[in-house]
């Protein structure tokens, strides 16, 4: 069942980027988004057979945040361009 109909993440992503001469960038990256509010909710029931006579029934609930992993591979374009004489004087 859906407890909420929204939730706020944080996220955390962590990425390798490469540029080349012509600025267009290829990274690949892995993130992840953590929940703050639990957003649904799951009940299961089963039962256990212990011994010919005995059985236990068991009804866990199963919450969740929200929360999720995601990668990817990003495909971009730098708009301000290397300046590699710049980056030579600073170091």
């Amino acid at each position: 069942s859906l407890l909420h109909k929204f939730n706020v993440l944080f996220a955390n992503q962590i990425s390798l980027q490469y540029v080349t001469n012509i600025n267009l960038c290829i990274s690949i990256f892995g993130a992840y988004h953590a929940g703050l509010r639990e957003i649904w909710q799951s009940n299961f029931n089963y039962n256990v057979k212990q011994t010919e006579e005995e059985w236990h029934h068991y009804n866990p609930i199963y919450t969740s945040r929200g929360s999720y992993w995601h990668f990817g591979i990003e495909l971009g374009y730098k708009l301000k361009k290397n300046n590699r004489k710049t980056q030579k004087e600073l170091l």
